[in-house]
């Protein structure tokens, strides 16, 4: 690397990573720097949600670096260097993005909970732990652990399926509950249930082989997310309305889920839209969208229930 006098530094935008060590080298030997989930965020170079090492060259110098990864994930590494400033302006624009998302999911879990609270529906509570676990699920993926208190971050290096597995697990209770499945998709119901029982062996499996039990919550993961399309589907073709909400927050998410994977696999460059940002903003529009379908719900179910009292009175009479 050859560059002027500014400090310059390169980071990874992946930061779900177990453990990172970068090793530069000088003229007594290498100098190592470690990050990753890992390393406690007091312990790194930068406290930053993304990986941050430092080049340390001098004007005119060529430097030779190695970067060792070990990880439970997927290993998709997109590095860039760049200088201090040009690192603490992206910085700050990601943290801009991220409170935007933080506000709107904690406003939406705080409004249901009181909806909860009042209703006693259970699918305002099952909402609720949805929405809570998709922050965390989402601010594990996008390195945003160095803000948790640190026993999140134990909890993820000893069972690192364990908060995905409650994301999916919460999710399903609500999507049953929600669509009625019991009685609009009795075989889809019970399809459910039986994937969500199965990641339960997913998370014991983790203790003992964790990058085995990776494989097996994306593939439930995956199948979790197909039958859940279809079930939206299949429940809106029986003619209960509120299935609209459910099938178009729930797609919104899944088209974010999948840029996501596809940008961070094959690297592009997508400007501002990053996927950690197309991540979040899914997710707070899906949580948006399945508030207002829980809404939807409960004036259908109150219309009922005034529409039946009006036809028993007009019967006593």
């Amino acid at each position: 690397v050859q560059h002027s006098d500014d400090h310059y530094f390169i980071n990874s935008t992946q930061p779900l990573t177990n453990d990172v060590r970068f090793y530069r080298k000088t003229t007594t030997g290498w100098k190592e720097y470690r990050s990753g989930v890992d390393l406690p965020a007091e312990n790194r170079f930068v406290k930053s949600n993304f990986l941050v090492f430092p080049l340390e060259q001098r004007q005119g110098d060529t430097g030779t670096y190695f970067i060792r990864i070990s990880s439970y994930f997927p290993v998709l590494i997109s590095t860039k260097i760049g200088t201090e400033t040009d690192f603490w302006e992206s910085q700050f624009n990601d943290s801009i993005f991220a409170g935007v998302f933080f506000g709107i999911m904690l406003v939406m879990a705080l409004y249901n909970l009181f909806l909860f609270l009042t209703n006693r529906d259970r699918v305002y509570i099952y909402y609720v732990l949805y929405v809570l676990f998709s922050v965390v699920f989402i601010s594990f993926t996008n390195g945003y652990i160095v803000s948790f208190p640190d026993f999140f971050r134990i909890i993820f290096i000893h069972s690192h399926v364990l908060f995905p597995v409650l994301f999916g697990y919460f999710g399903v209770l609500f999507t049953v509950r929600f669509l009625n499945t019991r009685k609009y998709a009795p075989r889809l119901h019970t399809t459910l249930y039986v994937l969500m029982f199965l990641t339960t062996g997913v998370v014991a499996a983790g203790f003992f082989v964790p990058h085995l039990s990776t494989f097996f919550i994306q593939l439930i993961g995956m199948l979790l997310s197909v039958f859940s399309l279809a079930t939206g589907f299949t429940v809106y073709r029986k003619g209960y309305a509120p299935s609209r909400y459910y099938l178009l927050g729930f797609g919104i998410y899944m088209v974010g889920l999948a840029t996501y994977i596809v940008i961070a696999f094959v690297d592009l460059d997508t400007g501002a839209f990053t996927p950690q940002r197309i991540l979040m903003g899914s997710s707070a529009i899906e949580a948006i969208i399945l508030s207002f379908a829980i809404g939807d719900k409960l004036n259908i179910a109150l219309h009922d229930k005034q529409a039946a009292q009006e036809k028993t009175l007009e019967a006593v009479r």
